[in-house]
């Protein structure tokens, strides 16, 4: 474990962005609890995390993406581990594509001036303005196969969050004695409510847990088998996020 830790809290809240002093427990906007840092399981360092736009949550040690447990004992599965890496990889992998994309797109526009200006000044054939064209068009054609390159790195690093953010909600309830609600659940993983929700649903879809209702009418989870919370289920986390109906809300929505 490295030796150096990020013991500053960070200026903002993770959640809302809301400025805090550095002696806050919690924001006073969104009420979330200010996390201790935790051990980064890419690069191994004790540091807090921030939001981020594409990765959720990232550490401020590496930059890669974390799952804000709020649990500084929790070591993370080997599976949330080896998807948060999947998941950093494919992300950084989408910014060489756009950038691939951005330079080709350039090259393009200036390789169709050039042909546009050569073939106005020199007037040649059809079939040769024609080639000259074509040939200038090559770097946009590449432009649009970068881009589908970087939508499909996107779409392949939120898959890999997905199913290390499920991998962490299967840790917390195995990690755990007593049974949660999906608050509860929520605010361990820093997660909202349909996040929440889109987790339970896919634990459940696998029958890994568990619900009862309580006196006061609140539904609350617990893992199946709690005996084997550190092992690895063999349930396809992937196939089960894309069968869960919050999952398909999500889809549909975009």
């Amino acid at each position: 474990m490295t030796e150096t830790s990020l013991t500053t809290p960070p200026p903002v809240c993770a959640s809302c962005g809301a400025q805090l002093d550095e002696s806050a427990v919690e924001c006073p906007r969104c009420g979330l609890v200010r996390r201790a840092p935790t051990v980064c399981p890419l690069c191994d360092a004790v540091a807090y995390v921030e939001q981020h736009p594409v990765l959720r949550y990232r550490c401020l040690a590496c930059g890669g993406p974390r799952v804000p447990v709020a649990d500084p004992s929790r070591v993370p599965p080997a599976q949330e581990a080896a998807e948060l890496r999947r998941a950093w990889r494919q992300h950084r992998g989408a910014g060489l594509w756009r950038l691939a994309a951005t330079l080709a797109t350039v090259a393009g526009l200036i390789a169709i001036t050039l042909g546009g200006g050569i073939a106005a000044l020199w007037s040649p054939p059809v079939a040769v303005s024609v080639t000259i064209v074509a040939i200038a068009s090559l770097p946009l054609l590449l432009a649009l196969w970068c881009r589908a390159r970087t939508r499909r790195a996107i779409a392949s690093a939120q898959t890999a969050l997905d199913v290390a953010w499920l991998s962490a909600a299967r840790s917390v309830l195995a990690g755990r004695a007593e049974d949660l609600s999906m608050q509860e659940l929520g605010r361990v993983l820093g997660a909202n409510r349909p996040d929440s929700e889109r987790w339970l649903a896919a634990l459940g879809a696998s029958e890994l847990v568990a619900t009862r209702v309580d006196d006061s009418g609140e539904i609350l989870y617990r893992l199946q088998a709690p005996a084997t919370a550190d092992a690895e289920p063999a349930t396809d986390h992937e196939s089960v996020l894309s069968a869960s109906p919050g999952t398909e809300r999500k889809r549909s929505s975009q």
